[in-house]
């Protein structure tokens, strides 16, 4: 078998919680991917180590296949890993990126109140809280 080949990522990024969360897929083009006619056994692509999910076929040709990147761990580069059923790999740098969503607020409670009085707000698209940031930084 000859080896894979990575001749480019669209996109070779991602958001940090993955495609399954975002939405966002990777298009791997290259050469010498194995295919499989019943599935996509035959190839593992992983990002960082994690496992990525191969959607839909491994192209006939062995020249495309598109994944659903796994969550990251930390925003910053690291590798895609292509690595056929026998053991042959390659491997192309990726990138982790902390998206800024556009959040919707869609309710605060209570609408009145004094000092010190605590609101909740709900909402859509809100990141998680930063524990490494301090208010009063």
């Amino acid at each position: 078998m000859k080896m894979p080949d990575i001749i480019s990522l669209k996109e070779a990024y991602a958001d940090l919680r993955g495609g399954a969360v975002s939405g966002e897929t990777v298009l791997i083009t290259g050469e010498n991917i194995d295919t499989s006619l019943v599935g996509n056994d035959r190839v593992i692509i992983t990002i960082d180590g994690e496992k990525a999910t191969i959607t839909g076929k491994v192209s006939a040709d062995g020249k495309t296949v598109t994944i659903t990147p796994p969550p990251g761990t930390l925003p910053g580069k690291t590798m895609l890993q292509l690595i056929n059923e026998d053991g042959s790999m390659d491997q192309m740098e990726f990138e982790y990126k902390r998206i800024i969503t556009a959040p919707k607020i869609i309710k605060i409670v209570p609408t009145k109140g004094g000092n010190g009085t605590k609101l909740v707000i709900k909402g859509e698209d809100f990141l998680l809280p930063d524990d490494s940031v301090m208010a009063d930084d």
